[in-house]
């Protein structure tokens, strides 16, 4: 079904240069002007109907989902949750619950009402077993369940999202393994023995990389993968200079399709303004 270490071995490998094509595309310069001009580009290139829920998908049409990870600097991923509102794009934020900007505070309640207001939705990054990692007595709902709970105050939360980085790679995990739905025969793992609940056990009804996308880009380590899953579920672990990872062509792929589903996952750090 899907890929993922791109998550992090995006971080890990030195940014690719790509060759530019003489005829202009909006799309071939994505990678070196991460503008929010660029950005709207980029979204306008695509040629779909854009969803907010992605347990909602259109069969027999193209269709695609915008998702934001917001590993840090959670002011700029406000500013740019603005900037697309202002602009019609209404998306899905994840919000990593062990990052220091996730404090509790009141400040940090009134940044997520205002993403909720502008429009947008706003889910869970799931870094659970780097909690679990530095106390394997911990129970995993017991770690899960305050962020869950807090984000709740404000809206229904039902999608996850796993957070990438380096030190899960060397260790031997991938947040996603957590999960009882996790499937090794669709998504890539280390099948490390943890502690397994089911999405549902905290209220979850999705994880990002388990959902029936046909298309994936990601700007993962401020890079441009993309994969057109098409029969082969599984994806490389080395997913940045695979053979199949066609970049941002896959926006290309996409729109010459009759039906299909694209998932965009974005770092608003990477983006607009520094």
């Amino acid at each position: 079904m899907r890929e993922i270490v791109i998550y992090w071995l995006g971080n890990m490998l030195n940014k690719r240069g790509k060759k530019m094509s003489k005829k202009k595309n909006v799309v071939n310069t994505l990678s070196s002007e991460r503008t929010e001009s660029a950005y709207l580009n980029f979204i306008n290139s695509i040629n779909g109907t854009r969803i907010v829920d992605p347990l909602n998908i259109p069969k027999l049409k193209r269709s695609y989902w915008i998702r934001h990870d917001v590993d840090i600097s959670l002011p700029h991923a406000l500013y740019f949750a603005e900037f697309e509102a202002k602009n019609g794009i209404i998306s899905t934020y994840f919000l990593l619950h062990n990052n220091e900007y996730f404090d509790y505070s009141e400040n940090f309640a009134n940044i997520v009402k205002r993403l909720i207001s502008l429009g947008h939705t706003i889910a869970f990054h799931n870094d659970v077993l780097s909690l679990w990692w530095e106390d394997k007595t911990k129970d995993i709902i017991s770690l899960l369940n305050p962020p869950l709970n807090f984000l709740r105050q404000f809206s229904t939360v039902e999608g996850t999202a796993c957070h990438g980085h380096a030190c899960h790679y060397e260790r031997g995990y991938i947040n996603y393994e957590v999960w009882k739905e996790y499937d090794p025969t669709k998504n890539y793992g280390f099948e490390i023995k943890c502690p397994k609940i089911s999405l549902n056990d905290v209220g979850l009804k999705y994880e990002a990389y388990f959902l029936p996308y046909t298309h994936l880009y990601s700007d993962s380590g401020k890079n441009d993968i993309g994969y057109v899953v098409g029969n082969s579920r599984m994806f490389e672990k080395d997913a940045l200079l695979s053979k199949r990872n066609i970049g941002l062509k896959v926006i290309d792929e996409f729109n010459k399709e009759d039906s299909g589903f694209l998932e965009l996952l974005f770092h608003p750090i990477y983006w607009g303004r520094k």
